[in-house]
């Protein structure tokens, strides 16, 4: 998501950050785990910076896509898991 709002170099930024923040305050991810976790966010704010960057994706169309998935998605919902759908 930071690559996307704030470019590839604040995405890998953070994809960093965050982990070893995670690390330092909660002990999670464990240790072993860590430099992999690092290197896998890294990587994901970076690519998703440099797509959104190079392929002009929009926030606002992102966005767009998003609300409609979520207003679709309750019609594939069995009446049961459906808001305000009444059952016996």
């Amino acid at each position: 998501m930071a690559g996307l709002l704030l470019g590839p170099a604040y995405g890998a930024a953070v994809g960093v950050l965050s982990p070893l923040l995670s690390a330092l305050l909660t002990g999670m991810p464990p240790l072993t785990r860590l430099p992999f976790m690092v290197l896998e966010l890294l990587v994901y704010g970076l690519v998703s910076g440099l797509c959104a960057k190079k392929l002009f994706i929009r926030l606002a169309a992102s966005a767009a896509n998003s609300a409609r998935g979520s207003a679709i998605t309750p019609a594939f919902l069995p009446p049961k898991q459906r808001a305000g759908s009444r059952m016996p």
